[in-house]
């Protein structure tokens, strides 16, 4: 079963920049977050749908990727 990913079409041009534009805007609030007690970044996600939807799938992500961690080392 051949997989074919057209990584020039626009969706899928739309999909990288909209995880880059998610990326740049919480890489500065992630590095206060880390520095908050674990009682205000539990606070801060329960406030935040988007970071707990973020946080899910980077963990999801994380669990699943560990096993492609030596394909992907030298990108």
């Amino acid at each position: 079963m051949a997989i074919t990913i057209d990584t020039q079409s626009a969706q899928y041009q739309q999909y990288l920049n909209g995880l880059q534009n998610l990326i740049d805007f919480y890489k500065p609030k992630l590095a206060l977050f880390e520095k908050l007690p674990k009682d205000k970044q539990k606070l801060w996600l329960q406030k935040d749908p988007l970071l707990r939807k973020f946080l899910k799938v980077s963990l999801w992500l994380a669990k699943w990727a560990a096993q492609f961690s030596q394909e992907v080392e030298n990108d």
